[in-house]
């Protein structure tokens, strides 16, 4: 997700959301409401610095 928001130059969460939502809950299996959270922290992480892609640890909360 965050390729995706790096590769879109966007931290606008509905733009976002319309590209990886589906995606992300296939993938992962996520209720609708961990979906839109991880979008939301990915996010919050790009408007910090957009000039890098921002990364997680595996085992970080949302």
């Amino acid at each position: 997700m965050a390729d995706k928001a790096f590769e879109l130059h966007t931290a606008n969460k509905i733009e976002l959301q319309k590209v990886v939502y589906y995606p992300i809950r296939e993938q992962f299996n996520l209720s609708a409401q961990m979906a839109v959270r991880a979008i939301s922290k990915t996010c919050e992480a790009y408007k910090r610095d957009k000039s890098i892609k921002p990364t997680f640890d595996p085992d970080g909360s949302v």
